[in-house]
């Protein structure tokens, strides 16, 4: 059902190693691996590991990058020489070469990128490397599978269960690693639970992000990932782009959700997802010092149909898209001084909640807002700045 997916019994789930896919076979996979236009396989390769075997190799460089992430680092959809990494860093001359290796995988999230960075640090792998975080989306989208039991966020999710909406049961787990005819069946049941959860008309799942559940998961994965971390480790964040801003014009909004799968909560539900990220991100970089290279501020500025352009979806972007992110990428590193000292300050994590939690609380405000008109309540008090975002 998942031909590209194994269980693993560190990182929850990975790719099978040695896969080395050039031609255009046909194959039934999920998603993720199936081209957004050619609708067959996607061209890519693994390494004996599991995870993206680099296309080009450098002797020579100023440093190695490991990229951690899901799906937008991955390359969702497209072929791997089209992914923003790849993109970004073939064909490399002038004064910087860098050799690279990508760790995303779609559906992970912090937590794999601890179990990761643990199993690198135990093997002396994460020496002298320079580590490129991609974190947001899918701390929102653990959480709010997992809102029903929350303790389950902080798990490690394996194929199966990460496949099947991370419905945790060792009871399902057993039914679906040794039953294959049952799976059809339970994977339909699985669907009518995370339509019902996931639906961005159902006021519970806007009073779970208004708890600001996921930025609390999130940052308590980062903190970990920061023990293990050496101090010849050079930290950068990426900022995620996407099709829905806070800033965005009616018309803009209404252009977007006229062509394109996104409804109107879809859409500002996205858009304040974009803004929580962003602010947890920059604000990370301010206290800890930390380079963020922005891949946001390059689909904010656009016009919406300018923007769409760019996008598979809401959230992935196309070959175009990709090569833009990369562009970015190649143009922002230029300015980074690895030379220069590479330790983390003091990662003070309850300086760090304090300042999101005056920085997120209007915007988790406005998803509390949100949740009670969808509940059709509406006597309840508002406290949210008047100046701030027409479209609310």
């Amino acid at each position: 059902m998942y031909p590209f997916l194994k269980r693993h019994k560190i990182f929850g789930f990975n790719l099978k190693p040695n896969i080395e896919i050039n031609s255009n076979k046909q194959i039934n996979p999920d998603r993720s691996f199936k081209h957004y236009l050619r609708n067959d396989i996607i061209k890519f390769q693994t390494d004996n590991v599991g995870f993206l075997k680099p296309i080009n190799e450098y002797k020579n460089t100023d440093g190695t990058f490991f990229f951690f992430g899901g799906s937008t680092t991955f390359g969702t959809e497209i072929d791997q020489q089209d992914s923003w990494v790849e993109f970004a860093l073939k064909k490399q001359e002038g004064n910087k070469i860098f050799n690279y290796k990508n760790y995303s995988i779609p559906g992970y999230c912090s937590n794999n990128d601890l179990a990761l960075i643990k199993e690198l640090k135990k093997n002396s792998k994460l020496e002298n490397k320079i580590l490129v975080f991609s974190h947001g989306w899918n701390e929102e989208f653990h959480s709010s599978t997992n809102r029903d039991n929350p303790r389950n966020i902080n798990l490690v999710c394996n194929e199966i269960e990460n496949n099947f909406i991370y419905c945790k049961s060792s009871f399902f787990t057993f039914l679906l690693s040794n039953y294959k005819f049952l799976r059809k069946i339970i994977k339909y049941f699985f669907d009518l639970r995370f339509k019902r959860l996931m639906n961005f008309s159902n006021p519970s799942r806007w009073k779970s992000l208004s708890e600001g559940e996921y930025v609390d998961f999130w940052i308590s994965n980062l903190n970990k990932i920061f023990k293990n971390l050496a101090d010849e480790n050079f930290p950068i964040f990426i900022m995620n782009g996407g099709l829905c801003y806070l800033s965005d014009k009616e018309k803009d909004k209404l252009n977007i959700i006229n062509n394109s799968r996104i409804s109107e909560n879809y859409f500002n539900y996205q858009a304040l997802c974009i803004a929580i990220n962003n602010i947890t991100i920059n604000t990370i970089s301010e206290l800890f010092n930390i380079p963020v290279i922005d891949f946001c501020k390059i689909f904010q500025n656009m016009e919406s149909k300018e923007r769409l352009k760019y996008f598979i979806d809401d959230i992935h972007y196309n070959a175009e898209g990709n090569h833009l992110c990369g562009e970015e990428f190649k143009k922002q590193i230029k300015y980074l001084n690895f030379k220069e000292t590479k330790k983390i300050k003091k990662f003070d994590i309850d300086k760090l909640n304090s300042t999101l939690k005056k920085r997120l609380d209007y915007l988790f405000e406005l998803a509390r807002i949100k949740s009670l008109k969808l509940k059709k309540i509406d006597n309840f008090e508002t406290n949210i700045p008047k100046d701030r975002y027409p479209l609310w």
